[in-house]
């Protein structure tokens, strides 16, 4: 949360884009169906490859939309490494 959703994403996702990343509400992200692509969740935990947040920041043809963080420079490979990393290890958020 401190690393990545509140300073980078929360801007954007704290109350006006339909997702929301701030820290109240940003735990209610894992499990849940992405609206995008109702198939995959936001984070499926231990699965960072089928977890539509990291198709978001990661871009390509597998998403809908734009890449993350949209009309922004894409998040460092090290940045997207952690959430990876996160999303593997159980997705817990304190």
């Amino acid at each position: 949360q401190d690393f990545v959703f509140t300073p980078i994403c929360s801007a954007c996702h704290g109350g006006n884009a339909g997702l929301f990343l701030d820290a109240q509400n940003s735990p209610s992200i894992v499990g849940r169906a992405s609206t995008e692509q109702p198939a995959l969740q936001l984070i499926r935990v231990g699965d960072p490859d089928n977890s539509y947040l990291i198709r978001k920041v990661e871009g390509g043809p597998s998403i809908s939309g734009g890449q993350m963080p949209l009309g922004q420079t894409p998040l460092p490979a090290t940045t997207i490494q952690f959430i990876r990393d996160w999303v593997t290890d159980g997705a817990t958020v304190p």
